[in-house]
Protein backbone atom coordinates (compact mmCIF):
# COMPACT_ATOMS: atom_id res chain seq x y z
CA UNK A 1 0.00 0.00 0.00
CA UNK A 2 2.63 2.47 0.96
CA UNK A 3 4.18 1.32 -2.47
CA UNK A 4 1.16 2.79 -4.22
CA UNK A 5 0.76 6.01 -2.29
CA UNK A 6 4.36 7.41 -3.04
CA UNK A 7 3.67 6.34 -7.13
CA UNK A 8 0.46 8.13 -6.70
CA UNK A 9 2.17 11.40 -5.06
CA UNK A 10 5.00 10.98 -7.87
CA UNK A 11 2.54 11.40 -10.76
CA UNK A 12 0.45 13.82 -8.88
CA UNK A 13 3.70 16.20 -8.65
CA UNK A 14 4.69 15.36 -12.33
CA UNK A 15 1.21 16.48 -13.82
CA UNK A 16 1.41 19.36 -11.78
CA UNK A 17 4.84 20.43 -13.14
CA UNK A 18 4.29 19.45 -16.69
CA UNK A 19 0.47 22.21 -16.46
CA UNK A 20 2.80 24.75 -14.75
CA UNK A 21 5.32 24.72 -17.06
CA UNK A 22 2.83 24.36 -20.06
CA UNK A 23 1.34 28.04 -18.08
CA UNK A 24 3.94 29.15 -18.49
CA UNK A 25 5.60 28.54 -22.36
CA UNK A 26 1.86 29.63 -23.24
CA UNK A 27 2.54 32.50 -21.28
CA UNK A 28 5.64 33.68 -23.16
CA UNK A 29 4.05 32.55 -26.28
CA UNK A 30 1.21 35.03 -26.24
CA UNK A 31 3.83 37.82 -25.15
CA UNK A 32 5.23 36.66 -28.67
CA UNK A 33 1.90 36.83 -30.53
CA UNK A 34 1.30 40.30 -28.98
CA UNK A 35 4.68 41.99 -30.06
CA UNK A 36 4.35 40.50 -33.68
CA UNK A 37 1.16 41.64 -33.83
CA UNK A 38 1.88 45.27 -32.78
CA UNK A 39 4.72 44.88 -34.99
CA UNK A 40 2.79 43.93 -38.25
CA UNK A 41 0.73 46.83 -37.19
CA UNK A 42 2.50 49.58 -37.79
CA UNK A 43 3.87 50.12 -34.31
CA UNK A 44 7.25 50.79 -33.08
CA UNK A 45 9.67 51.04 -29.75
CA UNK A 46 7.50 48.39 -28.30
CA UNK A 47 7.83 46.69 -24.64
CA UNK A 48 5.65 44.37 -23.28
CA UNK A 49 4.93 45.16 -19.68
CA UNK A 50 3.39 42.52 -18.46
CA UNK A 51 -0.31 40.76 -18.33
CA UNK A 52 -3.31 42.58 -17.94
CA UNK A 53 -5.64 41.41 -16.35
CA UNK A 54 -8.68 44.09 -17.30
CA UNK A 55 -7.67 45.38 -20.89
CA UNK A 56 -9.11 42.37 -22.93
CA UNK A 57 -12.09 40.94 -23.46
CA UNK A 58 -13.56 37.73 -21.63
CA UNK A 59 -13.47 35.61 -24.51
CA UNK A 60 -9.36 36.04 -24.28
CA UNK A 61 -7.38 33.82 -22.76
CA UNK A 62 -3.96 35.68 -22.64
CA UNK A 63 -3.99 39.83 -22.48
CA UNK A 64 -0.44 41.35 -22.49
CA UNK A 65 0.12 44.91 -21.81
CA UNK A 66 2.52 47.22 -23.89
CA UNK A 67 3.71 50.44 -24.44
CA UNK A 68 4.45 51.72 -27.75
CA UNK A 69 4.90 54.49 -30.47
CA UNK A 70 1.64 53.93 -32.64
CA UNK A 71 1.76 54.10 -36.47
CA UNK A 72 0.65 58.48 -36.15
CA UNK A 73 4.12 59.02 -34.06
CA UNK A 74 1.53 59.56 -30.96
CA UNK A 75 2.57 57.18 -27.68
CA UNK A 76 0.53 55.04 -26.62
CA UNK A 77 -0.16 52.26 -23.62
CA UNK A 78 -2.53 49.13 -24.18
CA UNK A 79 -3.24 45.89 -24.15
CA UNK A 80 -3.33 43.37 -26.56
CA UNK A 81 -5.58 39.77 -26.37
CA UNK A 82 -5.23 36.65 -27.81
CA UNK A 83 -6.37 32.80 -26.82
CA UNK A 84 -6.36 29.32 -28.48
CA UNK A 85 -7.23 28.51 -32.22
CA UNK A 86 -8.08 32.63 -32.33
CA UNK A 87 -6.19 35.76 -33.69
CA UNK A 88 -5.11 38.95 -31.67
CA UNK A 89 -6.91 42.47 -30.51
CA UNK A 90 -5.11 45.75 -29.79
CA UNK A 91 -6.73 47.79 -27.37
CA UNK A 92 -5.63 50.96 -26.90
CA UNK A 93 -6.14 52.78 -23.75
Amino acid sequence: MRKFAIIAGVSVAAVLALTVAGYFYAVSQAREKARTTLEISGYTDIEITGMSWWGCSSDDRFCSAFRAVAPNGAPVTGAVGSSWFKGATIRVF
